[in-house]
C-alpha cells in the first residue's frame, strides 16, 4: 500500500495507518515487541524507533520506512 498522502507532522501517517489496520496501540506494540508507551512517545514525535523497529512497523503497516519516517532535511 504506497501512500501518496502529505501530512504536515509525519508520525501523522503512522496514527493513521494504525488505524486503518484496526489496530491499538497497545496491539501494535505487541506486534514488534516494545511497550505501548514507547508507540505513544513516537505517534506523538517524542521518540524514535531504532531502524530495526522501524523496519517492523513499515512492515506491519505496508509502507516503506522512508514514507513512514521520512529524513529531516
Amino acid at each position: 500500500m504506497g501512500s501518496k498522502r502529505k501530512y504536515v507532522e509525519p508520525n501523522q501517517l503512522m496514527i493513521d495507518l494504525r488505524k486503518e489496520k484496526n489496530l491499538t496501540q497497545r496491539e501494535l506494540a505487541d506486534i514488534i515487541s516494545v511497550s505501548q508507551a514507547m508507540i505513544a512517545e513516537v505517534e506523538a514525535g517524542r521518540k524514535r524507533f531504532a531502524e530495526v523497529k522501524a523496519l517492523f512497523v513499515a512492515y506491519t503497516l505496508e509502507v516503506t520506512t522512508m514514507e513512514l519516517f521520512p529524513m529531516d532535511d
